[in-house]
């Protein structure tokens, strides 16, 4: 069970599982709380909304960091690895103003 994520254009995935591997959860966010409410009826994202999860999670750093201080470095870098990945995702719909199919 996870958040699965699709840019309709290039079929770009990004997955987030619900456990202690979330990147979500590294800011105090959750899927079904916060994410959800960014989806249309169909469940889809839009471009614009998508850039507001950027500056939601850039205003959000500062928690991000804070939780990353209190692990691992092997656990530092998957996470800042995987917040790279997702921001990429969502810039690349973003760019190319492409709607992202959702699953959470």
């Amino acid at each position: 069970m996870g958040a699965d994520l699709t840019i309709m254009k290039t079929g770009a995935y990004f997955r987030d599982s619900y456990n202690s591997s979330n990147l979500l959860w590294q800011f105090n966010l959750d899927y079904w709380k916060w994410f959800q409410t960014l989806l249309n009826e169909e469940g889809n994202l839009a471009p614009e909304n998508a850039k507001i999860i950027l500056d939601n999670l850039k205003q959000k750093e500062f928690i991000f960091e804070q939780h990353l201080s209190l692990m691992t470095e092997e656990n530092q870098k998957y996470f800042k690895d995987k917040y790279d990945k997702f921001k990429k995702f969502l810039n690349e719909a973003i760019e190319n103003q492409s709607i992202i199919e959702s699953s959470i």
